[in-house]
């Protein structure tokens, strides 16, 4: 894909903008996952600008771990600004946010690890079948559009009655 959205830094600046506390790294991580695979499916072209990984706790981008590296929560990205998010990357994200915001970072793993999923399909075609083994394999763009595009009928609805979505 050419456009390569947004600043990793930007998007993950505006996630962290709408919860009250510092975010799990983890958390944080899965949820821009599911902002790009959500903009790829819908918009059919990448959210943010960076690749993602398909690491051992879950799809991570290694741009954006730069930024936390040995930090197991963050409530500021440096170099980040939410003020830079806008029209459908605003969209996109507020709609992860208000569909798996409420959901751990450990459960936002757990869902990228079920059978068929990007994650899991990559580190299947690596070799890399034992789930406790680290892997630095690129996970396709492509990949995640075709699994989020064949998700779309059955995404869970998350109601939240806050403005602000918990930790």
């Amino acid at each position: 894909m050419t456009n390569r959205g947004i600043d990793v830094r930007d998007a993950a600046a505006y996630i962290l903008s709408k919860y009250e506390r510092p975010l799990s790294t983890m958390k944080l991580q899965k949820l821009l996952y599911f902002g790009q695979g959500w903009s790829l499916a819908l918009l059919n072209r990448p959210l943010v600008d960076t690749v993602f990984q398909a690491w051992k706790w879950g799809p991570v981008s290694p741009d954006l771990y730069r930024h936390h590296a040995r930090k197991r929560v963050m409530g500021t990205v440096e170099g980040g600004s939410a003020k830079r998010v806008d029209g459908n990357n605003k969209i996109i994200l507020d709609a992860v946010v208000k569909n798996y915001g409420a959901l751990s970072g450990m459960q936002l793993g757990d869902l990228t690890h079920l059978p068929g999923t990007p994650w899991t399909i990559c580190r299947e075609k690596a070799g890399v079948l034992d789930k406790s083994k680290p892997s630095r394999v690129e996970i396709p763009d492509d990949d995640i559009k075709t699994y989020f595009k064949e998700t779309l009928p059955t995404v869970p609805r998350h109601r939240l009655s806050q403005t602000k979505a918990p930790m």
